[in-house]
């Protein structure tokens, strides 16, 4: 990306440049400020009426949208990541057209019937399942709260639901009300097929889509419906749904990283080109990943109680964004981790030279505050010598936690942290450690 902006900037006659990386957007800011000729530098979110370029060789970052970028990219795209899917934009009331975009334009099928399908899918999962999350062993683990299903359902919704989810067969059949019958339960030995031919097969992957779709907003019951999203999702062949399924169905309790991926799949469609993603961390097993959100282009979700900055109970849940949160450094997939130390880090704060006081306006009045010692010391009723900050941030004493708390190199992570005061760090405590402690009981 960059070599193709470099290109742009020398070569080309064209008065601006779009580009989807941050990287370009900060090496056409340090050019500019070198001497580069070079106009105006600006973001746009991809939808609506872009800006307007001022002067020439302007610079725009897009931040959503599904329009192309980086037209000059060495290679290509497809070249770099040819098993990168295409990103495809949606929101709850386009769901319909979603699916259908996602089955590769199955005949016979509108994004209305499927729209209708899909709503009629979400109510009744978001009425009969609620999550819950409880600690063990130091991890955070999900459980899914299936009410008792009222619903009455044919044999036949029972056998197209245990398909993908036998062992939540009793709680999805319902789902399957509207195709419960022999022309869709005959049809369902050719599901491996690539590109479904057929109305009833395609029928019965959006609908199994739509339960996934479904299953997973139940992480971010509050704000899901009502932000766009952004998926790799695959229609065309069986591997996706199939692995999301089984995903969903085999795990009884998924941990904490795993519900970020999930929610991930279906709301930043994260590049797993690097190795980190989705599909490394189910493949592996590894239920201890530190990952605790993610961040792709706009579209962002986090635990709730980074939103709300407060412990209870209410907070454990997710929330999903689709406005760009630029206070958050992420990984080069977009992942964002949290410190694995144990409990609370404290820090020793400029002990180098003794002092007979550690009052800090008694100090103040001897002329020099900002050489003050700063120590924590026990509670006292009085007013407090300094202010403290509550606040999120990448200390760079986490720099040797990584290295001690067995992190593969020294990943960017974010933590509590209890200052700064002068500039000085008082203590942090990582957000798997702050989740693990919101679910434990009272």
């Amino acid at each position: 990306m960059v070599a193709g902006f470099l290109k742009w900037l020398v070569d080309d006659k064209g008065i601006e440049h779009r580009t989807g990386s941050g990287c370009v957007a900060r090496v056409g800011a340090y050019l500019k400020a070198v001497g580069y000729n070079m106009g105006s530098i600006q973001t746009w979110v991809g939808f609506g009426i872009p800006p307007s370029p001022l002067g020439t060789k302007c610079l725009i970052l897009v931040l959503g949208g599904s329009l192309q970028t980086d037209p000059l990219m060495e290679g290509g795209e497809d070249e770099q990541n040819p098993n990168q899917l295409p990103i495809l934009h949606y929101q709850h009331s386009t769901t319909g057209a979603l699916l259908l975009t996602a089955l590769g334009d199955a005949p016979q099928l509108s994004p209305e019937s499927l729209q209708e399908d899909f709503d009629q899918v979400f109510d009744y999962v978001g009425n009969h399942l609620t999550i819950g999350y409880f600690p063990e062993d130091g991890r955070t683990f999900a459980r899914y709260n299936w009410k008792t299903v009222n619903t009455n359902s044919t044999p036949f919704a029972t056998r197209l639901a245990s398909v993908y989810f036998p062992a939540l067969a009793e709680f999805v059949a319902p789902c399957f009300n509207r195709i419960a019958n022999e022309t869709y339960l005959s049809l369902i030995r050719f599901r491996d097929v690539i590109k479904p031919d057929k109305k009833e097969l395609g029928r019965f992957r959006a609908i199994t889509a739509s339960i996934i779709i479904a299953i997973i907003s139940r992480f971010a019951p509050k704000t899901f419906k009502n932000v766009r999203h952004a998926t790799n999702m695959n229609l065309y062949d069986n591997e996706w749904l199939s692995d999301m399924c089984k995903a969903l169905d085999q795990v009884k309790n998924p941990s904490l990283s795993q519900v970020v991926c999930l929610l991930a799949e279906l709301h930043v469609a994260p590049d797993d080109s690097t190795g980190s993603g989705m599909t490394t961390i189910w493949s592996s097993g590894n239920r201890n990943s530190s990952t605790i959100a993610w961040r792709r282009s706009i579209y962002s979700f986090a635990p709730s109680f980074l939103f709300h900055m407060e412990l209870s109970p209410a907070n454990a849940q997710f929330v999903c964004s689709d406005q760009f949160l630029a206070n958050v450094k992420t990984r080069e997939n977009g992942s964002i981790l949290s410190t694995m130390g144990p409990g609370v880090q404290r820090y020793d704060i400029d002990i180098d030279q003794p002092f007979g006081s550690t009052d800090l306006l008694d100090l103040e009045r001897q002329g020099d505050p900002m050489s003050a010692p700063l120590t924590l010391g026990p509670p006292e009723p009085s007013a407090p010598d300094c202010f403290l900050y509550l606040t999120l941030g990448t200390p760079k004493h986490t720099i040797s936690s990584c290295w001690n708390y067995s992190f593969s190199g020294c990943e960017t992570t974010i933590c509590w942290a209890n200052g700064p005061c002068f500039g000085k760090l008082f203590q942090h405590v990582g957000m798997r450690s702050s989740y693990y402690t919101e679910c434990s009981p009272s």
